[in-house]
Formats: C-alpha cells, structure tokens, sequence
C-alpha cells in the first residue's frame, strides 16, 4: 500500500504521480490478502488483537458501568482481574 502511494501506480490504476488516492485504493482492495480465500481459511494468518484491548471490548459490549469514582484494575490479564 504504501508502495503505492508513493508511485501513484497499482497494476493499471493511478496516474503515476506521488500520493494517487486511485492507487492506494486499488492496492488495499485488490492486494492478494484481500482477495484469497485460502488465505481467508488460513487460521494461522492476521494479528492478534492485544489482551488489554480484546478485554476492552468485551466490557463494552456488555456494556459494562464502573462503580462511580473507582477505577477497574487490572491484576493479570490471563486470569483474574478486578
């Protein structure tokens, strides 16, 4: 992506000039990780997101409310917290 963006060329797209959005549309959607299925399939492939903010969300979508003036703490994230 960042290729392309700086040579303004993906494939046929863009102008050839430093920054063509055309460009850098084109390699995000059309980038071979975008487009494989197996690599889809792949259990292996793509990040982790970190614990603290996979946690985070977890409590959002539980819509979790604090009690007022407390913060939450974190003891170990792979176990017990509070």
């Amino acid at each position: 992506m960042a290729g392309a963006f700086t040579t303004g060329r993906y494939g046929n797209f863009g102008t050839g000039e430093y920054g063509d959005l055309e460009a850098t549309v084109a390699a995000v959607l059309l980038d071979e990780e975008a487009t494989s299925l197996s690599l889809e399939a792949d259990p292996a492939r793509g990040k982790l997101r970190e614990p603290l903010m996979k946690l985070m969300h977890l409590l959002r979508a539980l819509e979790y409310q604090g009690v007022q003036n407390q913060l939450v703490r974190f003891r170990d994230l792979d176990g017990s917290f509070s």
